[in-house]
């Protein structure tokens, strides 16, 4: 949870240098990293994908200081899920499912939107 993002995955970027350094998987999974909560989700209606808008996001500005706001961020969580997954070398949707959805006997989860929209009974 405290590992630093700028640590376990260089590339990415906040608008601010000390944010940027000093975010943890933690910041971005309690939604205090000051990423307004919309952020990057228009550029992934017009077709970005995740790559870009994880790239992108270092040109949105705060709506908030860093820790000193909530503001729930979909692709925040997102850098978090990416970031933590990154020393394995699988992708946090195989992660999550070896680690959490198999031990605990969840057959059908996926967090992948391509499983999600082949089943015709889904949530």
């Amino acid at each position: 949870w405290n590992s630093k993002i700028a640590d376990l995955d260089p590339a990415f970027r906040l608008a601010e240098p000390y944010p940027t350094s000093e975010l943890t998987i933690r910041d971005l999974f309690s939604h205090r990293s000051g990423l307004p909560g919309t952020a990057g989700d228009d550029l992934e209606d017009i077709g970005y994908d995740r790559a870009e808008i994880l790239r992108r996001l270092r040109f949105v500005p705060p709506s908030s200081s860093f820790r000193a706001g909530y503001s729930y961020s979909n692709f925040g969580l997102t850098e978090g899920a990416v970031a933590a997954a990154m020393p394995t070398g699988k992708s946090w949707e195989e992660v999550a499912e070896e680690k959490l959805y198999r031990p605990l006997g969840m057959a059908s989860t996926s967090s992948r939107h391509a499983d999600f929209v082949k089943h015709a009974n889904r949530a």
